[in-house]
């Protein structure tokens, strides 16, 4: 059955009956919306929470090697992970698969749930190498959890990056969507969940790893929904070096492209776009927005030093 509906398998359904009927539904609509990128198979997964008959963590689902992730039926964000064909933000794995070896370290930040840092530690076996950061409860209590579910393999945080730490801000969930949590100057009334978070930067985490002598490689994922810039002038330590690596979400709603603006004109790094198994190289904002196709989307790049390995592999991609 498993090739028929390319479903992960073994799949563990906990919950009520109405969970796996939410479950069975799911698959069901695979078979054809499959066919549409899976399109649709959010929307049937807000349907089933709207009902209060869908779960948010009514699933464990298989990963890689023995990696798992718990995931649920009424999560149109995580939901489409029960498909084996389905591949969650493949330029990203593409960038992780050539970049990442055993002795980087690697930050989560903005770690939601933690897939990456789960696919990660398939890698890096020193689990004070990997950092899941994530900022809201809710979302903590999850990522806790599959880091729990995957026997401790990776590092969390509860904090919010900005420039610096040891600072309270604010934190806002509007709703059920964890995905687009973010830090907010002003209350606008609108959105469900309101926390008081303590921050940290980037170079505050990487002193707390040990060991961490300043010339490993380090890759960042970094998606922090509009607070990418504040995130990077935390890391004036790490950006003294030349051995890192960013991947970071240009969203399409930001016409200024501000977090690719400061990676290509206030600190002169080399940008990539990854399509597929293509790479191009973004020489201006121009570029840039010209992949911005879409306002309610996220678009990943990847950001490194001019004149770095990273550059200088990135380069002979481009040219393959």
């Amino acid at each position: 059955m498993k090739n028929i509906l390319n479903v992960r398998s073994p799949i563990d359904v906990n919950g009520n009956i109405l969970n796996r009927i939410c479950f069975v539904s799911l698959i069901t609509a695979g078979l054809i919306l499959s066919r549409f990128n899976w399109r649709g198979i959010g929307s049937l997964s807000k349907l089933f929470r709207y009902l209060k008959i869908g779960g948010d963590n009514d699933l464990i689902v298989p990963l890689w090697m023995n990696r798992k992730i718990e995931i649920g039926t009424g999560d149109y964000y995580w939901s489409r992970l029960i498909f084996s064909n389905y591949v969650y933000e493949p330029e990203i794995q593409f960038a992780l698969d050539k970049f990442l070896t055993p002795d980087a370290i690697f930050l989560d930040l903005g770690a939601n749930i933690g897939y990456w840092s789960i696919f990660c530690s398939t890698i890096i076996q020193d689990k004070d190498r990997i950092v899941a950061v994530e900022a809201g409860a809710k979302t903590f209590n999850h990522l806790e959890r599959n880091m729990t579910l995957n026997d401790g393999v990776f590092t969390i945080l509860k904090r919010a990056v900005s420039d610096k730490g040891m600072m309270t801000v604010k934190f806002f969930t509007a709703g059920h969507d964890h995905a687009s949590a973010q830090i907010k100057t002003n209350i606008d009334g609108n959105d469900d969940i309101v926390e008081s978070v303590e921050t940290i930067s980037i170079d505050e985490i990487l002193s707390d790893i040990a060991p961490y002598t300043g010339i490993e490689d380090v890759i960042i994922k970094l998606d922090v929904e509009g607070a990418e810039v504040l995130a990077m002038i935390g890391a004036k330590q790490l950006l003294e070096k030349k051995n890192c690596l960013i991947i970071y979400e240009d969203h399409g709603n930001d016409p200024d492209c501000k977090i690719s603006d400061f990676f290509l004109n206030e600190i002169n790094f080399d940008i990539f776009y990854i399509e597929g198994n293509s790479v191009t190289k973004m020489s201006n904002l121009k570029k840039i927005r010209s992949k911005k196709v879409n306002k309610k989307f996220g678009y990943n790049f990847c950001a490194c030093y001019k004149d770095s390995n990273f550059s200088e592999k990135f380069n002979r991609l481009c040219s393959q």
